[in-house]
């Protein structure tokens, strides 16, 4: 019999682990982070397990442009909130960290048209949405 919640290849997270509402390098309003209530080994433990051998457990983060003159925006640090060590650690082959998607979350906005302002003007994409991905393995 298989418990709920385990059986999966693949676990995905979008726009929710990043290390800006995580683990903000800034102090931050409580407001603008995510609480996991868990220590991260128990988290990973939990993914871990919620993965088939092969399993693949995907960090997507679609960021805007970080605060300018020395601000801290978290919702801007799309980076993945934990380090290659504790992936590791945890039993996860790394395949790739914070790796740079900019070029394909650009296309995805101009595909949907959200590029452009109310009155038509395109708006400079290379200055304004940022992406990036960390993927790892069950083995």
């Amino acid at each position: 019999m298989e418990r709920v919640g385990q059986g999966f290849d693949l676990f995905v997270s979008k726009n929710t682990l990043k290390k800006g509402y995580v683990k903000p390098e800034r102090k931050t309003d409580r407001r603008q982070q995510v609480q996991l209530g868990v220590s991260d080994d128990a988290f990973f433990r939990t993914v871990f397990n919620t993965l088939n051998p092969g399993g693949l457990f995907l960090i997507y983060n679609i960021s805007p442009k970080q605060a300018d003159k020395g601000g801290y925006n978290p919702q801007a640090d799309g980076r993945s909130p934990f380090t290659r060590e504790q992936y590791e650690r945890a039993g996860f082959q790394v395949i790739a960290i914070d790796q740079n998607d900019d070029s394909a979350v650009r296309s995805m906005v101009r595909a949907l048209g959200w590029d452009k302002t109310s009155s038509g003007e395109v708006t400079d994409l290379s200055q304004s949405i940022f992406a990036l991905y960390t993927i790892v393995r069950r083995p």
